[in-house]
C-alpha cells in the first residue's frame, strides 16, 4: 500500500523537563487520518515509523520508533509514541541552546520510499510532562479507573486529551512551510466509445467560376534540328500569300549548288536591306548563248555628221540582260557576264 497523506488530528503538547522527578519514560499520544494515493480512507493495519527532530527540514532524528500493525479504521488511527521504544524526557530538553526547543515529528509508512512532508511541530505548553506511573489528569475521582464521564472527548480512550484546560491565547502565526512534492499522476482512464457518425449534410451551392489567369510567357525556342537530305524537286505550286518575314536564323553551312531551275515570275522588289560585306569574286562562268536580235526600231532623224576617234567608244558587257559599261565590267554579283558590243561614249 502506498500512502498519499496523513493528516494529524491531535498531538499532545510537551515541555522540557529539568528535575529528576520527571526523568522517566513518556508516551506521546498521536491521532491522524490516513488516505491512499486515490484519496480513499485506509482500512486495515499498517507499520508506521515515528521520528522526532529538532529541525523542520533535514537533520538527524533525536528519536526513532517503529510500531507495527497499527489499526486504521476508515482512515482514522491513534498511537502512543514511546509505547514500543522508550521515549525519554531528555529528547525534549533544549540542552545548551535554549532557543533550540522546538521539536518536530516525522512519519514514514513502511513500504514508502521517503518520509512524509512536512514534519509536524510539537507544541510546548507551560506545564510539566506527566509520566505514565504518576497521577492521571483524567482520573477525576482518583479511583484509577477510566469512568465514562472521564472520557471528555468521547474517543473511547482515557488520555491527556481528556485533560484539556482553559483555552489559551492564540500564538503567533508560524511561517508557511515548504510546499510538498508533487504527487504521482494518476492512471489514465479508458478511452470512451466512439460516437455515432452524423448524417451527411446537404451539398453547398456551387461557387462562381474564377476568371481565367493571364497567359504565361512563351517558352524559349528550341535548337534547330539537323538539316535533312535534299529531296527531289516537286512541281511548282501556286505562289501562296507572302507571309510575315520571320527572324533571320543563323546561316547554315553552304550546300552544293544545285541545277538552275526555271526562272520564276519576278516578285515585287523588296525594301533594300543593308549592304552586306563584299564577298569574294567568283570564277567566271561560261558565256551563254547569244539572244535573239530584237526588231529594229524606227530610225530617228539623222543628225549632223561628225567625226569619231577610237577613244570615243567603250566596251559594253551583258549581265543577265543588264548592260554594263566598261568601268564596271563584270564586277559585282553576276554569274553570266559577257561582252555585248561597243557603244559610243557620250561626252
Amino acid at each position: 500500500m502506498k500512502t498519499r497523506c496523513i493528516f494529524p488530528l491531535a498531538v499532545a503538547t510537551l515541555v522540557s523537563v529539568q528535575t529528576p522527578a520527571f526523568a522517566q519514560d513518556l508516551e506521546l499520544p498521536f491521532q491522524g487520518f490516513m488516505t491512499t494515493v486515490d484519496d480513499d480512507p485506509v482500512d486495515g493495519s499498517v507499520d508506521l515509523e515515528f521520528r522526532v527532530y529538532d529541525v523542520a527540514e533535514g537533520g538527524e532524528p533525536l528519536y526513532v520508533e517503529r510500531q507495527e500493525n497499527l489499526t486504521v479504521s476508515n482512515g482514522f488511527f491513534h498511537a502512543y509514541i514511546g509505547a514500543v521504544t522508550p521515549l525519554e524526557a531528555s529528547v525534549f530538553a533544549p540542552g545548551s541552546n535554549p532557543a533550540n526547543s522546538n521539536r518536530y515529528i516525522g512519519l514514514k509508512v513502511t513500504g514508502d520510499s521517503s518520509e512524509l512532508r512536512p514534519r509536524l511541530k510539537i507544541g510546548m505548553a507551560p506545564y510539566a510532562v506527566r509520566a505514565l506511573n504518576v497521577d492521571r489528569c483524567w482520573d477525576l475521582d482518583g479511583n484509577g479507573i477510566g469512568d465514562p464521564d472521564e472520557d471528555v472527548n468521547e474517543d473511547g480512550i482515557h488520555d491527556v486529551f481528556d485533560c484539556q484546560g482553559p483555552q489559551g491565547l492564540d500564538g503567533e502565526v508560524g511561517p508557511i512551510g515548504p510546499a510538498g512534492p508533487a504527487g504521482e499522476p494518476g492512471p489514465r482512464g479508458p478511452t470512451g466509445p466512439a460516437g455515432n457518425v452524423g448524417a451527411t449534410g446537404p451539398a453547398g451551392v456551387r461557387g462562381v467560376a474564377g476568371s481565367a489567369g493571364a497567359q504565361g510567357p512563351a517558352g524559349a525556342r528550341g535548337p534547330a534540328g539537323a538539316r535533312g537530305l535534299v529531296g527531289a524537286t516537286g512541281a511548282t505550286g501556286p505562289a501562296g500569300a507572302r507571309g510575315l518575314t520571320g527572324a533571320t536564323g543563323p546561316a547554315g553551312p553552304r550546300g552544293a549548288m544545285g541545277a538552275t531551275g526555271p526562272a520564276g515570275a519576278r516578285g515585287l522588289t523588296g525594301a533594300t536591306g543593308p549592304a552586306g560585306p563584299r564577298g569574294l569574286t567568283g570564277a567566271t562562268g561560261p558565256i551563254g548563248p547569244r539572244g535573239l536580235i530584237g526588231a529594229r526600231g524606227p530610225a530617228g532623224p539623222r543628225g549632223p555628221p561628225g567625226t569619231f576617234e577610237e577613244s570615243d567608244f567603250e566596251l559594253i558587257y551583258s549581265c543577265r540582260n543588264e548592260l554594263r559599261s566598261t568601268n564596271l565590267g563584270c564586277e559585282g554579283p553576276c554569274n553570266f557576264c559577257q561582252p555585248w558590243g561597243r557603244a559610243l561614249r557620250i561626252k
